[in-house]
């Protein structure tokens, strides 16, 4: 603990670690809660990041402690929402693309103009 506490750079890299750590998961519980699942391939894989308990997001809500969770896997409730859902999600990302390259050819139009107005003051 003495190194951690006397390397600034040590400590900044070891924050950032836990930090993803939160991140992850927080976003592994949310996912948790909408699908009532637990954990990615069954819930015995939180085991050894909760020290043999389950996060509350693995039970149904009003639970005080989280002794038998959802039995389902995350990845495969996951994975089967997203492929019941591959035309919405396709079609959400063609119209990001539509903007992105109208934006684009908007703003190369802008600049020929600017061009344009820079000769015309010459």
């Amino acid at each position: 603990m003495k190194i951690y506490e006397s390397e600034p750079g040590l400590k900044k890299s070891w924050d950032n670690v836990q930090k993803m750590v939160r991140v992850f998961t927080n976003n592994a519980e949310l996912t948790g809660v909408s699908f009532k699942c637990c954990g990615v391939t069954n819930k015995t894989d939180w085991y050894d990041v909760l020290n043999g308990t389950l996060p509350s997001s693995c039970c149904s809500v009003g639970t005080d402690r989280c002794v038998d969770g959802w039995a389902e896997p995350c990845y495969q409730k996951a994975r089967r929402w997203l492929l019941e859902n591959i035309p919405s999600v396709l079609v959400f990302g063609l119209c990001i693309a539509v903007v992105q390259i109208l934006a684009l050819v908007f703003s190369l139009l802008m600049y020929c103009q600017i061009l344009c107005a820079e000769k015309a003051l010459d």
